[in-house]
């Protein structure tokens, strides 16, 4: 049975690229059948994980007297392999769990099979010692793994930058991320994963990259769904129109009725959109284009009915207005504003007619 090594961080990281690195700089191999592995990839759930900027701690924040040091152990360090050794020890150490799967009282040999399980058991006094030092090693590999991803991650986050730097794009920071034209791309560094948001709607969730072009492919796919899903101009000032009345004699009787909760909106929208397929297309039309339209695709809509200006007619022009602090604070608001990332976000809750002359 091995012993607590004891070992701290640093060490740590020095004893792996030791294991791993024999005297002529090639990687040491070591026999593991294949039976005893399960190659997967270290994954975390959106539970486990706020929505925040990776923030090193200080036994991590790397200088750059150490940043050349930190790209060589980069160089060498074998995430895969590491983590194969990590999960066969656990593996190991809890055979005896992994056994009771396959252990049936119906069975002939059953009681044989079970003395032979219990004996294999260890104390349980050597099971907290192994199990410490397994779940230390474990995080300790974690650890190390995120701070090398994060390295390469952000070597990569910053070719793609200034790649749009270069051609004059827009390009704004974000505590979490960028704004890059239409779109926001949230960052998790040390798991080497983004995500791409339409004004706070989620377009693809978490995808690792693992190169600049990954970067450029993902955009790519985001903007290609937000153009997929525009609506003609002319039907978009139809149906928003059609949609409104609709939310506004629902609300008849009900307070304000100028004021159209934007949620509500939404939801007339999409049977607008329905409705008006099947009077231009006919009963039999397939309503596949409009069955599923989701909140990123309406507000990226709505952002391009507000920037129509005087395309539309006066007399069925629509606004936007806020809502109070609470009513923004119990979601009865959505965000606006992503087309340009030099405009700041705004949280709406109303549709409101607008008379000529008003600037809304």
């Amino acid at each position: 049975m091995e012993e607590n090594t004891g070992l701290n961080k640093k060490e740590f990281i020095e004893q792996v690229i030791a294991d791993n690195v024999s005297s002529n700089g090639h990687l040491n191999e070591k026999n593991i059948l294949d039976e005893d592995i399960t190659d997967i990839e270290y994954t975390t759930s959106d539970e486990d994980i706020t929505d925040v900027e990776y923030r090193p701690s200080d036994e991590q924040v790397i200088t750059d007297e150490d940043n050349k040091d930190m790209v060589e152990k980069s160089d060498v360090f074998d995430e895969k392999k590491q983590m194969t050794d990590v999960i066969k020890s656990l593996k190991d150490l809890f055979r005896f769990v992994s056994a009771l799967k396959d252990l049936r009282a119906d069975k002939i040999d059953s009681l044989e099979r079970l003395e032979k399980l219990i004996k294999a058991v260890p104390s349980s006094n050597n099971l907290a010692i192994d199990m410490d030092r397994e779940v230390s090693k474990a995080k300790e590999f974690i650890e190390l793994a995120k701070t090398v991803r994060a390295q390469s991650f952000k070597r990569h986050e910053a070719e793609y930058i200034k790649s749009l730097q270069a051609e004059n794009r827009p390009v704004r920071e974000y505590s979490n991320g960028w704004r890059t034209g239409r779109l926001m791309i949230k960052v998790r560094p040390g798991l080497s994963k983004i995500k791409i948001l339409y004004n706070e709607q989620t377009l693809i969730n978490w995808t690792s990259v693992k190169s600049k072009e990954d970067f450029v492919d993902l955009e790519n796919r985001a903007n290609l769904m937000l153009d997929s899903h525009l609506i003609p101009e002319e039907d978009m000032i139809e149906v928003f129109f059609d949609a409104f009345k609709e939310a506004k004699n629902h609300l008849s009787g009900k307070g304000n009725s100028s004021l159209v909760p934007v949620i509500d909106f939404y939801r007339e929208v999409r049977i607008a959109l329905i409705r008006s397929l099947l009077a231009n297309k006919g009963l039999t039309a397939r309503i596949d284009k409009y069955h599923k339209f989701p909140l990123w695709a309406f507000l990226y809509n709505l952002d391009i009915y507000r920037s129509l200006g005087s395309k539309v007619p006066d007399n069925k022009r629509l606004g936007l207005q806020t809502g109070s602090m609470q009513e923004a604070s119990q979601n009865k608001g959505l965000v606006v504003n992503g087309l340009n990332p030099c405009d700041e976000y705004k949280v709406m809750c109303y549709v409101i007619p607008v008379k000529r002359g008003s600037g809304k």
